[in-house]
């Protein structure tokens, strides 16, 4: 049963990533508001891992229907009267491709509900038309919780300007990272590549689907091009997906199977750890988005492109040459440029890993974020 007189608030989203399972913890601990997530148990099309059951009755799973097969188009069977009756506060999805979402947050917002829209301005490879749409919609809402201060920025310059808008700091729970890395030094990790027969000292790491989207491929084309300077490069490669028995096809055909090691799907942040530490590097040939902050988490620089807007939001964190390196969109030869800066310059890698680090610390981690979304919630009760 709810108690009288705390502030009821319901989350409707999609899942609960694993990533995103510190948030829940503190925001659903919380003794100052009732709090319930409305959500699937699982995204179709998807492998992201859900992690609703760790939660109990706060979770209310929802039925959903995608005709696509994907996030293209979700249909989402919400319980309408419940949410309207026993609920003062909703927290949304900004994203019209969640279209029961969509037209229960304009309809209760209409009878004077009080909406939160949680999303962002921009998403990777986005239609102009769908997203200048679904910003004309967001204009009878007030309250946004945005990804990044970068998206704060971006609303206001679009004349939201009377709008309650506060960023929500995205980031993982970096708490775990650092309790991770404290367990490995120098001769356990030396001990874990002996463990698995490597010799390398150049190592650079990706983590991710493994998608024509994420563009593997193009990794592997300047990784063959970094071998004739590099003899022992390794790039160790966390992740599943439709393309990876195509990857292993290109990897034997180029006899690279000395350099390139495909270790799979890995959630776990204790087994993905000491893989990170012995990397020097975090290179991503696609779209970047949450990977991001798992690179910065272990102070590594990050080289992907330089195509901005096919990117996630995330990328507004990103500086060439304070944060990694970015290479020109689909051009192999620039990209073996910049890992083989990341590998040859030692001072400055040294800075950027320090700035890399002071940003998931300080200001983008789930901390903030369960702080962030507290503020947001006490400024519209």
């Amino acid at each position: 049963m709810i108690e009288r007189g705390k502030i009821k608030i319901a989350i409707v989203t999609n899942i609960i990533p694993s990533y995103r399972e510190h948030f829940y913890d503190i925001v659903l601990d919380n003794d100052s508001y009732e709090i319930e997530v409305f959500c699937q148990s699982k995204v179709e099309g998807s492998n992201i891992k859900s992690s609703h059951e760790r939660y109990g009755k706060k979770i209310n799973i929802l039925k959903s229907y995608s005709p696509f097969k994907s996030e293209r188009l979700v249909i989402q069977f919400l319980p309408v009267f419940k949410l309207f009756k026993d609920f003062d506060i909703l927290v949304v999805d900004g994203n019209l491709r969640h279209i029961t979402q969509a037209l229960l947050s304009t309809i209760f917002k209409i009878f004077g509900k009080k909406i939160v829209v949680w999303s962002n301005v921009y998403t990777f490879g986005g239609s102009k038309q769908k997203q200048s749409f679904r910003l004309k919609w967001w204009r009878i809402f007030d309250n946004f919780l945005m990804y990044t201060e970068k998206d704060v920025e971006e609303l206001i310059k679009m004349d939201f300007k009377n709008k309650n808008i506060l960023a929500i700091n995205n980031g993982l729970n970096q708490n775990l990272i650092d309790n991770q890395r404290q367990l490995w030094n120098n001769d356990l990790l030396l001990k874990f590549k002996k463990q698995h027969n490597i010799n390398s000292e150049n190592i650079i790491i990706s983590s991710g689907r493994v998608n024509i989207v994420n563009d593997h491929a193009l990794t592997i084309e300047a990784i063959k091009i970094v071998k004739k300077s590099i003899t022992d490069i390794l790039w160790i490669v966390i992740g599943n997906g439709s393309e990876l028995e195509n990857l292993k096809e290109i990897i034997k055909k180029n006899d690279l199977d000395n350099n390139i090691l495909l270790l799979g799907e890995i959630y776990e942040e204790d087994k993905k750890c000491p893989w990170f530490l012995i990397s020097k590097a975090f290179v991503h040939s696609g779209p970047i988005g949450l990977s991001l902050f798992n690179a910065f988490g272990y102070s590594l620089p990050v080289i992907t492109h330089d195509y901005f807007s096919y990117h996630g939001p995330e990328f507004c964190l990103f500086e060439d040459g304070k944060t990694g390196y970015l290479f020109q969109y689909k051009n192999a030869h620039h990209f073996a440029s910049k890992i083989l800066e990341a590998l040859e310059k030692e001072n400055e890698i040294s800075e950027i890993r320090k700035n890399v680090y002071d940003i998931v610390k300080s200001k983008n981690n789930t901390n903030i974020m369960a702080s962030q979304f507290f503020k947001m919630i006490k400024s519209v009760s």
